[in-house]
């Protein structure tokens, strides 16, 4: 519960804006007044260690900034005042976005051209929480894990859950369309190319939560390794080991190279680099595609993670976002909606309603950022004497539809599962 109160909420009612538009400079200073207002009611004050901060954005917009640029602004918004007189302080939440040492920022495509839907109200949602509590959330949940593992209570809900029975899912035998009259052999055919897509789907559902399961596994069992946490006290897995330091090297290098983890070039140390980076990484991506065809094409919403070591000149978060989402976008081209338009192309025609809304879902997903990345995380990790001077980054792609971040999903399972523990010792 103190973990709890020292959590700062912040809500904004407005359409979510970037620095280069009018309205975002203007909304910036009304954002700031409102948010010290707002933690000035709850008694707190801006942070100044480590913060790990969750991102929710809904536009309503037809055309809305891309997420990137709309987390650069807000995470500028966030620190230094820009009238301090009028705040009546130095800064914000923090007082420099290198303080963020955790990131998950999501967009909510909301607009909708059919005018019998009700629009959804546009906005901007932040949760910021000491990185110190982030970590004992994570220790903690470890712990609850460790005992609940002692009895069946794991189930499909949650985060650590892995489903194993979907990675081999094959479509089932379809008899051949020879000899059918043709709309019976048509629709036969239909039936068989769904029974694809669904079995596509699945297999993408399971192995992109598995990776979600083994980074929230990693971070649990080694909390430490979290850029700005300070050294917590021996618990769970950590409990059987001399050194917290011992499983962070043998965990670290196991999650760097899970089998959907795709290590990129380390940042450029001189301006002149950057370049060469994006073409090194778009390299990169090109052929983790031809390696696993099974993300070709993606048929469910996907979070981008980027695993962080920094280069010995450090980096915002936010920046390597910036450079690393619209390579991601051109190559990976994660659908906004894919269930919608990949049904469409591999179900059998249908006709009356059904398909008046199937042709209205493609309309509006037109007008809108078709191919983009509506949720990432960036996970800054301590350095350590093995990490090269450029630091590394490794990209992970795990399940969207939670659309929450692996810190958040480590507090909910805490949160829920202590009262039941706690009723069953």
């Amino acid at each position: 519960m103190q973990r709890l109160l020292r959590e700062v909420h912040l809500a904004d009612e407005s359409e979510p804006a970037t620095k280069k538009q009018r309205a975002g400079r203007h909304r910036a200073i009304e954002f700031q007044r409102n948010a010290v207002t707002a933690m000035r009611s709850a008694g707190r004050r801006s942070m100044t260690g480590a913060v790990a901060l969750d991102v929710d954005f809904t536009c309503s917009e037809r055309n809305p900034p891309s997420i990137h640029h709309l987390a650069k602004h807000l995470l500028d918004v966030l620190g230094p005042a820009i009238n301090p007189k009028d705040l009546g302080r130095q800064s914000v939440v923090y007082r420099d976005d290198r303080q963020v040492k955790l990131l998950h920022v999501t967009l909510d495509q909301a607009w909708n051209p059919s005018p019998d839907t009700a629009p959804k109200p546009a906005g901007t949602h932040v949760i910021a929480r000491p990185i110190r509590d982030v970590a004992e959330d994570l220790r903690v949940a470890d712990e609850i894990r460790s005992h609940l593992d002692r009895w069946p209570y794991e189930d499909d809900t949650s985060p650590f859950h892995i489903p194993v029975e979907d990675f081999d899912e094959d479509p089932m035998p379809w008899p051949p369309q020879d000899g059918f009259p043709p709309e019976e052999a048509e629709s036969l055919a239909g039936l068989a190319r769904f029974d694809q897509h669904w079995s596509l789907l699945r297999a993408q559902e399971a192995h992109l939560a598995a990776t979600n399961a083994y980074l929230l596994s990693y971070l649990c069992a080694c909390p430490n390794d979290i850029a700005g946490t300070r050294e917590l006290p021996a618990g769970g897995f950590e409990a059987h080991t001399e050194h917290a330091a011992s499983l962070s090297e043998i965990y670290r290098p196991l999650l760097l190279t899970l089998p959907f983890g795709l290590p990129l070039p380390g940042f450029a140390l001189a301006s002149g680099e950057w370049k060469r980076y994006g073409q090194l990484a778009r390299a990169a991506l090109a052929s983790f595609l031809d390696q696993w065809p099974l993300f070709r094409p993606l048929l469910v919403p996907v979070t981008v993670t980027l695993l962080v070591t920094p280069s010995i000149r450090g980096m915002d978060l936010d920046n390597i976002a910036l450079t690393l989402l619209p390579i991601i976008h051109e190559v990976l081209r994660p659908h906004i909606d894919p269930f919608t338009v990949h049904q469409l192309g591999l179900t059998p025609p249908v006709s009356g309603p059904e398909h008046e809304e199937h042709v209205q879902a493609l309309r509006r997903l037109r007008s809108l950022n078709e191919y983009s990345v509506t949720a990432y995380q960036v996970i800054e990790l301590k350095r350590t004497p093995r990490t090269p001077a450029e630091g590394t980054i490794t990209l992970l792609l795990g399940d969207g539809i939670r659309r929450q971040s692996v810190w958040g999903a480590a507090s909910d399972y805490l949160r829920h599962n202590l009262t039941a523990l706690l009723e069953h010792e």
